[in-house]
């Protein structure tokens, strides 16, 4: 995984390179281009990088709340939003808190209100969530892709000087 570059400000655009070296085949190199939300706030931002089952256990881990449905709606949704093992989940994930409550998530919540509702939350109802998904791309491919997770830093700022 590579990125073009690993400063931007809201409302750049970053390309993330991916190679993908398929069985008994030659490299080949996709690159994506990641739009950095306007309202991005400032600090440090992780694009991750892996295959579909890798992807949805990370979504688990970070919002496990959001999977339990609590009406059927919800449980359809669940079910279409299943990303297929021919497609390589690439996201831009920010450290900012968010809740779900009911299976529906609230992300980029202020702290002032994650703080009422980190004390007042039923059991099972909801719950916080540590860190945002900015932007989700899905990268479709002509392979299964074998699983794997991948990582790399990039840093959002309001004002950039000099060289990026």
């Amino acid at each position: 995984v590579r990125l073009s570059k690993n400063k931007v400000k809201p409302g750049d655009s970053v390309e993330v390179t991916v190679m993908l070296k398929p069985f008994k085949g030659d490299s080949t190199l996709r690159t994506v281009k990641l739009m950095v939300p306007e309202d991005a706030p400032e600090g440090k931002a992780t694009i991750i990088v892996s295959d579909a089952l890798a992807a949805r256990k990370q979504e688990k881990k970070r919002a496990p709340y959001k999977f339990q449905p609590k009406n059927f709606d919800q449980l359809i949704k669940l079910m279409e939003d299943q990303d297929k093992n021919t497609e390589v989940i690439i996201r831009m994930v920010l450290p900012r808190g968010g809740a779900v409550v009911s299976g529906e998530e609230l992300p980029a919540l202020p702290g002032s209100v994650l703080a009422v509702m980190g004390a007042s939350l039923e059991a099972g109802l909801g719950g916080i969530t540590k860190t945002d998904n900015l932007v989700v791309r899905k990268l479709s491919t002509d392979w299964v892709i074998s699983p794997g997770s991948y990582s790399i830093s990039l840093m959002v700022k309001n004002k950039l000087g000099g060289r990026r």
